[in-house]
């Protein structure tokens, strides 16, 4: 994408780019611009070793390929909790910088790095896990397992505080398997798309659907589109 080659030339002439080491999916993070607040998953960590000074964190040396195991990461070294304090500082400062390259000390950054979503470990991404409805609240996929959604919500709170509200949000994830490997997204309701004028709500045809939409309704802070 920022070589000559890139194959979107016209992002070129529509913001500035500059490149980077960092190995990040658009769904492995979730951003709130007003407040500076990040989510990703320890996936960030097994794509991006460096962040804690490792060569690898997968079992074989090669980056993480956890399409179709039942357990992708066997064998591999086990995350930390001072690695993912190290990580966590090592984002922040990487965002601020790419926000503000001049006045770094200027840009308070926050980042809370959770676990992989239970069901769909292969692709690592946030975007079914968690979303941002508003600049101080953050849907969290209601998972079924309470324990699970406690240590969700105990990571998030401990970067956040009090500051940022949790809503728990309804999760009712499919068992089908796309033709690559990946899992399907129905029933993830927490991955809808906020943008600057309207949250994009996806429903199902479920009974779910009216539970998702009248949350959204409730703490969104711009108009709820329903797709």
């Amino acid at each position: 994408l920022l070589s000559g080659n890139a194959p979107y030339p016209c992002l070129k002439d529509a913001c500035e780019m500059r490149a980077d080491s960092l190995v990040l999916d658009g769904g492995g993070i979730v951003w709130e611009p007003t407040t500076r607040r990040a989510v990703v998953t320890e996936r960030v960590l097994r794509d991006n070793p460096w962040l804690v000074g490792r060569l690898s964190l997968s079992a074989d040396g090669l980056p993480p390929r956890p399409m179709g195991a039942a357990d992708p990461y066997a064998g591999a070294p086990a995350i930390t909790s001072a690695d993912l304090e190290h990580a966590k500082s090592v984002l922040e400062r990487l965002l601020a910088e790419a926000l503000s390259p001049t006045n770094v000390s200027g840009i308070n950054v926050t980042v809370a790095i959770v676990p992989e979503e239970p069901s769909a470990p292969r692709l690592g991404h946030v975007d079914g896990i968690c979303n941002w409805l508003a600049p101080s609240t953050l849907a969290l996929s209601n998972f079924s397992d309470p324990s699970t959604f406690a240590l969700f919500a105990a990571r998030l709170a401990a970067a956040f505080g009090d500051a940022v509200n949790i809503v728990p949000f309804p999760y009712y994830p499919s068992s089908d398997v796309w033709k690559d490997g990946f899992e399907s997204a129905e029933g993830v309701y927490v991955n809808f798309a906020r943008t600057r004028y309207a949250i994009y709500v996806p429903t199902f045809g479920a009974p779910a659907d009216s539970e998702a939409l009248a949350l959204v309704a409730e703490h969104a802070d711009r108009p709820l589109a329903v797709v």
